[in-house]
């Protein structure tokens, strides 16, 4: 093995899991960002219509 070279790995409770992550982590990951997407996008939106109030 050459030095330095390794296979990612990544705990997942209790299990380890390679460097390629589960369909489920996947789609957790998905849904987090929409969520984020939508709050963030709410956010920006009430700032805009309070700032139009002043």
């Amino acid at each position: 093995m050459v030095e330095g070279a390794r296979l990612e790995s990544v705990y997942t409770g209790n299990r380890i899991e390679g460097s390629n992550p589960s369909l489920t982590a996947i789609k957790k990951a998905a849904i987090l960002k929409q969520l984020f997407l939508y709050l963030y996008y709410s956010c920006i939106y009430t700032i805009e219509v309070f700032v139009r109030s002043l």
